[in-house]
């Protein structure tokens, strides 16, 4: 199979369910194969500090803890203009939870919903039968929905919500039925691996007629301080077993020429206060929106080795060395984000130290 015939068979279904945005991706795949220039794919833009659930697991906990003045609608527009102008074809609105922003609908509109693909993320809380009409009144075309476990009892004890997973069963529903797209989204644990219920909500998503997007632990957010959620090689293998099920998948399957980790080089994240980084498990500041635009921040990043190109695998959950040099500075500093110089910075501290003589005891 040639490479023009498996980049149709891979946009096969943005094709059929998304026509509008085919000339998009046909400039992009120009510009990155013709012109040789990168060109991004995607933006997980966070637009709220604010949760109705309290997850342990949660990536963007210390994020929220932090809180801090989140972007006003202006700002944001000019950001989402300057994410479009890049190429971004898809924008992912996340939290917090972002259906808690009260001008989430008028962020929704800023987003050009006629030139990319819009898509929401949400525990599934408040999906009601208002709230899913209005979102795809305004554009919304994928629900992203938080699903930490099969069995209602965990999965309301991960969100700290009694009804949780009641809610999110009768959301997904409703949105089904409106031809939404759903793609319940979980983190793969060595517990869910070793229980069943991994492979339980594989079997749950397909009956509901929704894809399953899954993501192995990362010690980030919540989880930053301990290592021992991350996944075995053997666990790994496991996961990957998962990946070959039709209608699981992950992020990196939807790279545009590569499989693999789309952090930085694809893919960027937008908290909520506006500091830009490679990926929502990787708190690694390159700038802020509000003293820099996309396109110095975006270049800054793909100058950084880690960043500028695809990696396989998840970095920030299977890659030792990565964790090393670039989540173990935040965790030690004791903030929710770094700005990568300041990384930098403490790695050649801790290298100096590492490398100085040891003076013979007793000596003067």
């Amino acid at each position: 199979m040639n490479t023009w015939t498996r980049l149709v068979e891979k946009h096969r279904g943005l094709m059929t369910r998304y026509p509008y945005i085919l000339p998009r991706i046909a400039a992009n795949y120009w510009k990155l194969m013709v012109l040789k220039k990168p060109v991004l794919r995607g933006v997980e833009f966070s637009i709220s500090n604010d949760c109705n659930a309290a997850c342990g697991h949660c990536s963007a906990w210390d994020l929220m803890e932090a809180k801090g003045d989140v972007l006003d609608v202006p700002t944001a527009r000019r950001v989402l203009d300057e994410c479009i102008e890049l190429g971004a074809l898809n924008i992912n609105f996340t939290g917090g939870e972002a259906l808690m922003r009260r001008e989430v609908y008028d962020l929704l509109g800023a987003a050009q919903p006629d030139r990319v693909v819009l898509s929401l993320a949400t525990n599934g809380m408040m999906l009601s039968d208002d709230v899913v009409r209005r979102l795809k009144d305004c554009g919304v075309r994928i629900l992203s929905v938080g699903l930490d476990s099969a069995r209602p009892e965990v999965h309301d004890a991960r969100k700290q919500r009694s009804g949780a997973y009641e809610k999110l069963i009768a959301g997904v529903r409703r949105a089904v039925a409106l031809d939404l797209e759903v793609y319940l989204c979980t983190v793969i644990t060595r517990e869910n691996l070793a229980n069943g219920d991994a492979w339980e909500m594989v079997e749950l998503s397909r009956s509901l007629g929704c894809l399953l997007t899954v993501n192995i632990a990362c010690s980030v957010g919540a989880w930053k301080d301990d290592k021992e959620k991350l996944l075995r090689q053997n666990e790994i293998r496991e996961y990957e077993r998962m990946l070959e099920v039709p209608h699981v998948r992950w992020e990196g399957g939807s790279n545009y020429l590569k499989e693999g980790c789309p952090a930085g080089i694809e893919k960027i994240y937008i908290t909520a206060t506006g500091e830009v980084a490679p990926c929502p498990r990787a708190h690694v500041s390159f700038g802020n929106v509000r003293s820099a635009p996309m396109s110095t921040i975006w270049k800054r990043m793909l100058g950084e080795e880690a960043f500028g190109h695809v990696q396989p695998g998840c970095p920030a959950g299977d890659d030792a060395s990565f964790i090393q040099t670039y989540l173990e500075p935040i965790r030690e500093s004791g903030q929710s984000f770094l700005p990568v110089e300041e990384i930098h910075r403490r790695n050649e501290l801790k290298s100096t130290r590492v490398s100085l003589p040891v003076a013979p005891a007793g000596s003067a």
